[in-house]
C-alpha cells in the first residue's frame, strides 16, 4: 500500500480564452430542429434573444398546426480553473487509463 499526501489549493473560474466561445440555441423537442448558429459578435442576451424568436416561429409560423411548444436551451460557455499556487506537472495520463 503506498501512500500519498494531498494538500488543498484555491482555485479561481473564469472564461477560458481559448475555450468554446458563448453560445445559446434552442433545440425544439418535438422535432430536434435546433435555432441558427448565433453570429460571434452578438453578446448574451442578443444570443438569448434570438434562440427565443426563433421558438416563437418555430411554434407559430413553421408549425401552426401542432405541438411544437417545447424546448430546450442549449448554452456552451468554457471555463478555465486555475490554481492560486502551482500544483505541480500534470497527472501521468498513463496512470489515469484503464486497461
Amino acid at each position: 500500500m503506498t501512500r500519498s499526501t494531498y494538500r488543498f489549493v484555491d482555485m479561481t473560474i473564469g472564461p477560458d480564452p481559448h475555450g468554446a466561445p458563448y453560445a445559446v440555441r434552442a433545440t425544439c423537442t418535438a422535432c430536434g430542429e435546433r435555432s441558427p448558429q448565433p453570429e460571434s459578435d452578438q453578446g448574451p442576451t442578443g444570443q438569448h434573444s434570438q434562440a427565443q424568436r426563433w421558438c416563437r416561429t418555430h411554434a407559430a409560423i413553421d408549425h401552426p398546426g401542432g405541438r411544437h411548444l417545447h424546448y430546450t436551451a442549449n448554452v456552451t460557455f468554457g471555463w478555465l480553473i486555475t490554481p492560486a499556487e502551482d500544483i505541480g506537472p500534470t497527472a501521468d495520463e498513463r496512470a489515469w487509463s484503464h486497461p
